[in-house]
């Protein structure tokens, strides 16, 4: 009876732990595809700007 309910606690921790993984995955990728979004979106903008003869604008504190 009382190794049943390890084997059972130990699944239910083994399973938990690879839901929190695949979570902590798919955040990750999810992150980084954002990341790769935003850096196409600047490029488009800045070619944008190099194209049309415009100066890029740039802050004051840069």
């Amino acid at each position: 009876m009382l190794r049943t309910f390890y084997e059972i606690l130990l699944m239910t921790l083994y399973w938990a732990a690879i839901s929190v993984s695949e979570l902590a995955l798919m955040s990750i990728r999810r992150a980084r595809d954002r990341r790769i979004v935003s850096m196409i979106v600047s490029y488009r903008v800045c070619d944008h700007f190099r194209n049309s003869g415009h100066s890029i604008p740039v802050s004051a504190e840069a």
